[in-house]
């Protein structure tokens, strides 16, 4: 998996998201994505992502290279506070954004 994700890279990118839309579905596809980020530390990766618990399950494996922020909003928000994780909370309107006090 890691291979295939490195093969469909950009070439010569020094800065890549690792999901325009979408999320880390499952632990060995965030996994890959960690090899991935190890084998090309001249890139710097970042990630946001909902699936909060496959992160804390690798929390000191995550390479210097790979930026990870939690998007509020989901079932495993919970892990956020407790392990003090990067976040971001994303409002559909200017209204909902005020409404939270933010």
């Amino acid at each position: 998996m890691a291979a295939l994700i490195s093969q469909s890279l950009p070439k010569r990118a020094s800065r890549i998201r690792t999901h325009g839309s979408g999320d880390f579905y499952n632990q060995k596809y965030f996994d890959a994505w960690i090899r991935v980020c190890n084998d090309n530390s001249e890139i710097l990766f970042w990630a946001f992502t909902k699936s909060v618990k496959l992160w804390v399950n690798r929390l000191e494996q995550i390479p210097e290279n790979l930026i990870m922020q939690a998007s509020m909003g989901g079932r495993q928000d919970h892990l956020i506070d407790k392990h003090g994780l990067k976040s971001a909370t994303v409002f559909r309107t200017i209204e909902e954004a005020k409404l939270s006090g933010m």
